[in-house]
């Protein structure tokens, strides 16, 4: 019971933080020329 738990908010986790950074790192997003360092940042962030 424990060990579903933990891996259920393991899953909860990545999915609110990791997974999102990884879809935004790309050239419309994180990495777009256009926008400024700082607006960069906060996609990232």
């Amino acid at each position: 019971m424990l060990l579903t738990a933990k891996i259920l908010l393991t899953i909860a986790t990545l999915g609110c933080s990791a997974i999102p950074t990884v879809f935004d790192w790309n050239a419309s997003h994180a990495t777009k020329p256009a926008w400024t360092g700082h607006a960069r940042y906060h996609v990232v962030w």
